[in-house]
């Protein structure tokens, strides 16, 4: 059986740096992704959250678009919303 000798030139802090490096790029590179994936039905959700939401139904054609005297309140909401 052959032996290998192997020497290292490097502490093992020095080590353990470089690997926590890779590590950190290989991680955000990830997330990076994942976050694009996400972000679509994420503001779907939160469209459909607000415009379903007792102040804004108010605002697009309840007491609140009367009280505020708001013409064509559920236009001008869909639209603030969708920005």
């Amino acid at each position: 059986m052959a032996r290998v000798k192997l020497e290292l030139v490097e502490s093992k802090k020095e080590i353990q740096a470089k690997i926590n490096k890779a590590l950190k790029a290989e991680i955000d590179g990830m997330l990076v992704k994942a976050a694009g994936k996400m972000i679509d039905p994420i503001r779907r959700a939160l469209e459909t959250e607000l415009k379903n939401s007792p102040e804004v139904l108010s605002l697009s054609g309840g007491q609140l678009m009367k009280k505020f005297g708001l013409p064509n309140g559920r236009t001008r909401i869909n639209e603030i919303i969708s920005l």
